[in-house]
């Protein structure tokens, strides 16, 4: 079919050269996405032709799609002011654009694709990945270009709480993969680690989860603390900020050696090195019993 169309968008382009003129309302919805995706992958194809074909169209933003999906800006910066903001019921459609912008790391293309439209935090497609998440995973291009991409999103009124299928918002996806320019971008925007029970805990002003155990000694989950979240110790052997990983294996060697009933903690642990949300009502139920306790400031210990 693109050998078809391509052929015909040949064809078309020299008809009109030569002075025809074309109805391309003719080509079916099916049709003229095909045309618009063999004109933009034409190798022959100059802006000047293919806005020539481009200003025959009822439908302009397949061409426009198609010209970003093939990474030809030249041809994107040709037929984008032949573009007009849609109708609000269409406006919708708008997001295929943005997307293809963000899987091609065209930052600059955003802002007029917002302006006419796109909606900048819609999922299109049932993995539930928004446009920040897939800019965290753009592979492509260079960490710093991933970090401006973010930030540019972010400007854009992007809402980085949402959540993909398996449960991450964008900040536990970038942590995850170590996206550290990433980090420092979400964080100059106010996102922090940790989907619900970050945000929970700080519109309660909850700063520490404190399970202690032999008098003056535990275990703190810091909420919002990115980087090392987890406090072990207390006023004995000195407190010892720690990571995920170092984490569980203090939490199994307090069950497992020293025989502490933490079974009902477990699952929120994992909950946390994993990025899981919880809610802190969930919690809050085992405050006063267990010695766990909730603080609105550092613990003293830790």
């Amino acid at each position: 079919m693109s050998n078809a169309f391509s052929a015909q968008a040949e064809q078309l382009l020299l008809r009109i050269e030569q002075g025809d003129q074309i109805d391309l309302s003719r080509l079916s919805p099916d049709e003229l996405p095909a045309l618009a995706a063999a004109a933009a992958g034409c190798p022959d194809m100059y802006p000047e032709r293919y806005v020539r074909l481009v200003s025959l169209a009822y439908d302009r933003l397949p061409f426009l799609y198609y010209a970003i999906d093939a990474d030809r800006p030249e041809l994107v910066g040709a037929v984008l002011p032949l573009c007009q903001p849609p109708r609000p019921w269409v406006a919708r459609l708008w997001e295929l654009p943005l997307l293809a912008a963000v899987e091609r790391g065209r930052c600059e293309l955003l802002r007029p694709l917002v302006s006419f439209g796109a909606r900048v935090s819609q999922c299109l497609y049932d993995d539930g990945l928004t446009p920040l998440h897939r800019a965290v995973l753009k592979d492509n291009i260079a960490p710093s270009a991933r970090a401006v991409l973010v930030h540019e999103l972010l400007r854009l009124g992007a809402v980085p709480e949402l959540h993909e299928r398996g449960g991450m918002d964008v900040y536990a996806l970038a942590q995850t993969r170590g996206e550290r320019e990433t980090l420092a971008v979400l964080r100059e925007h106010g996102v922090s680690y940790g989907p619900r029970q970050s945000r929970e805990a700080r519109r309660a002003g909850i700063r520490d989860v404190c399970l202690t155990y032999h008098k003056a000694a535990g275990f703190i989950y810091r909420v919002g603390q990115p980087d090392l979240p987890f406090v072990e110790g207390g006023d004995y052997d000195g407190a010892f900020p720690c990571d995920a990983e170092r984490a569980v294996e203090v939490f199994e060697r307090l069950t497992r050696d020293r025989g502490y009933d933490l079974d009902w903690f477990e699952p929120f642990l994992h909950r946390i090195v994993t990025g899981e949300e919880f809610a802190f009502d969930e919690l809050k139920k085992y405050v006063g019993k267990f010695s766990l306790h909730l603080f609105s400031e550092r613990n003293n210990w830790g």
